[in-house]
């Protein structure tokens, strides 16, 4: 047997070690790799990709195509122009008016009225559209929550880009759930390439997954890709902002609230009549609904704060028709209000046009105030209604 020489096997040793992948000496945790991903996207002023989304659950629908993205110094509901072209049509938002295009039924929806903002953080955000290049997601917001850890994984190749993976485990009350979501952040620029989100609504599963390739950041892209010329023969319609009016009766402070009575999860049914002597404050939200993510957690510490002194929180849930769905969501995610199912109807009788929106009913079952949208500012102006208004 030939013996090698001292000197040459510590030269081949070392040689090993330096081509191993599995040994990166400086690697970063999984915290600081998100947060270098969120300072990389915020200094991505334009960015242009090919992104294919997949939302399954009973079913399955995809989307894949161009997307072009340009950040507003003007902020507004996304902080960005945005335009994704998919088989059958197209969606852009050009800072003003949101525009949705058939080719099968060969329509165009121009929309810059109260409902723009929801087709705006609901249809373009959140599908092709990556909130991280936008104002409405960061990974800073998601550590900073206690319902959230994250761990660093194997490496993985996207579209050809090596890619950091993070697993980030969602808990409730400290309890694994069975939520995940998976994280895949290229190494050498830190802006994401892929994640996939597993959500269990008790028995369903949730499934999200989006991959991003051929990512160009900061190029320079026309203004009037976000604001395509209208396609020829084509019928348009324009939804437009109503004009100013009164305030509307049922949200009129003092006026009466409508009365209604809701399922819980396990069909016991709750009303308002039920609640009469206390303070109601009614959330009208929904799952997919964005500014609803930010929403419940300021609802949730209403609640802790004001339980104690005749306040009651109910969640009004609109449009899922998964009846165990909307409560376990919550649940999972820390919230322990009363929530409501199928308040669809209850939502037209409160005259609610965008989500969420708060009423805050008073013990003798008149409405004190209404707050329509998301502000910074919401918990404050609601714990000044509140204190103004409860017993001591």
């Amino acid at each position: 047997m030939r013996i090698m020489q001292p000197a040459r096997l510590l030269c081949a040793i070392a040689a090993l070690l330096a081509a191993a992948p599995l040994l990166r000496a400086e690697e970063p945790d999984a915290a600081s790799i998100l947060k270098r991903s969120d300072s990389a996207c915020a200094a991505v002023r334009t960015v242009r990709y090919y992104g294919s989304y997949t939302y399954a659950r009973s079913d399955t629908t995809h989307w894949a195509g161009p997307v072009a993205i340009a950040r507003l110094e003007s902020g507004g509901p996304l902080g960005a122009r945005a335009r994704y072209d998919i088989t059958g049509g197209l969606v852009a938002y050009d800072g003003h008016t949101c525009m949705a295009v058939s080719d099968a039924k060969k329509m165009v929806w121009l929309d810059t009225g109260a409902t723009a903002t929801e087709k705006i953080t609901g249809n373009i955000a959140g599908r092709l559209v990556l909130p991280m290049f936008t104002t409405l997601g960061s990974f800073r917001e998601m550590l900073d929550s206690d319902a959230i850890s994250a761990r660093l994984t194997e490496h993985r190749t996207i579209g050809g880009v090596d890619c950091y993976s993070v697993q980030l485990i969602l808990r409730s009350d400290g309890v694994t759930s069975n939520d995940t979501a998976i994280w895949d952040i290229g190494v050498k620029d830190y802006l994401p390439r892929h994640y996939l989100k597993t959500l269990m609504y008790d028995i369903t599963r949730h499934v999200r997954e989006m991959t991003i390739t051929d990512l160009q950041a900061n190029v320079p892209i026309p203004e009037a890709v976000f604001a395509p010329a209208l396609p020829k023969d084509y019928t348009a319609e324009y939804i437009r902002p109503a004009a100013p009016s009164a305030p509307a009766p049922a949200l009129t402070s003092g006026a009466p609230a409508p009365a209604w009575s809701l399922p819980t999860e396990n069909g016991t049914l709750r009303s308002l009549e039920s609640l009469r002597g206390k303070v109601v404050v009614m959330d009208f939200w929904y799952i997919n609904c964005g500014w609803c993510m930010r929403s419940y957690p300021i609802m949730e510490r209403i609640h802790q704060r004001y339980a104690s002194r005749g306040v009651e929180v109910i969640g009004v849930n609109c449009f899922d028709k998964d009846a165990d769905g909307p409560a376990a969501f919550l649940r999972r995610r820390g919230v322990t209000y009363q929530t409501v199912l199928h308040g669809d109807n209850v939502a037209k009788a409160y005259l609610v046009e965008g989500y969420p929106t708060t009423v805050v009913i008073g013990a003798d079952g008149n409405v004190l105030c209404a707050e329509v949208g998301y502000s910074e500012d919401l918990e404050q102006s609601l714990g000044s209604v509140l204190d103004a208004n409860i017993r001591r």
